[in-house]
């Protein structure tokens, strides 16, 4: 099992490039990054509540993950998640290819439907739709990188032929992992078009193996390889008792904890990092580089 980092890049915090070199320094394997172009007055997070004040000071994904690919060598790189939706796919096509073509072919691409509804809204899209919009979204995305001179017809998108370069560095494309809870629509579309899943962020224990377990059933009903299917799960907290000040809310991993998650199917584990200068992030980062060292000896 795979264990990285997940941190929101804003303009409040240390470098993301600088966290990017930190993490790489200290062996972890990947570094991921969320998504929001604007956060309506108002919004909650999809727990209840506000939002945390960082939310609206988040940085463009590939703007910070460049960044982040120009700093490093080995680290993988990670949008989670990319809300496609909102995207134009023809730009959206371009961008993740650039960015997996700057990176030397580290790309992660994590997308999903996205829960801010007003936040969907205001790019002129019906909540309602978003998970239809996103299926076709994603399927004019893998014309464009699959194919020379690509077109597409559909209810949402339609361009007629064009050709669009870099392709992807990685072959057939950048991992493709669609976050959020599983259900049938998700469960189709990740058999469809994606190749893995990211849970919803507090899913844990026996929960999420038996998740896991229908996933790769189904996969298997389908004909795809239930093993080739990545799942790359944010590790968080489930309540306030497990709640670390200086971790924004998330409890700090353990050695066991991760050994839970490798044991029920779990391929990549990224653990929580504050969007916060260096004097507070690089000390939590040594903890978790300990935890991890243990968990791999």
């Amino acid at each position: 099992m795979q264990v990285g980092l997940f941190c929101l890049a804003t303009d409040q915090m240390m470098a993301f490039a600088d966290l990017a070199q930190e993490a790489e320094d200290r062996g972890f394997d990947v570094l991921m990054t969320g998504e929001h172009d604007h956060i309506p007055v108002g919004s909650q997070v999809w727990s209840g509540g506000d939002l945390p004040e960082h939310y609206r000071h988040i940085l463009d994904p590939f703007v910070a993950l460049t960044s982040a690919a120009n700093a490093t060598d080995r680290i993988k790189l990670g949008i989670a998640i990319c809300l496609v939706a909102q995207h134009d796919p023809i730009s959206l096509a371009k961008s993740v290819a650039s960015l997996d073509f700057i990176s030397g072919g580290r790309l992660i691409f994590g997308i999903g439907y996205g829960y801010i509804l007003k936040e969907v809204a205001n790019h002129g899209i019906n909540p309602k739709m978003r998970r239809r919009i996103l299926r076709e979204k994603m399927l004019a995305v893998e014309a464009i990188w699959s194919n020379p001179v690509a077109s597409f017809a559909g209810s949402y998108v339609a361009f007629d032929d064009c050709e669009q370069y870099p392709k992807p560095v990685q072959a057939p494309r950048p991992p493709v992992l669609l976050g959020g809870k599983l259900r049938e629509e998700s469960i189709e579309h990740i058999l469809e078009f994606c190749d893995g899943w990211i849970p919803s962020a507090m899913m844990a224990g026996d929960a999420l193996a038996t998740e896991i377990a229908t996933l790769r059933e189904r996969a298997e009903r389908v004909g795809r390889d239930p093993a080739s299917l990545q799942v790359t799960l944010m590790h968080t907290a489930t309540s306030g008792a497990e709640r670390d000040a200086d971790n924004w809310g998330a409890k700090m991993i353990t050695e066991d904890a991760l050994v839970r998650y490798r044991d029920c199917g779990v391929t990549t584990v990224c653990l929580p990092v504050p969007s916060k200068e260096a004097s507070e992030t690089i000390p939590l980062l040594d903890r978790y580089a300990d935890i991890v060292a243990s968990f791999r000896a």
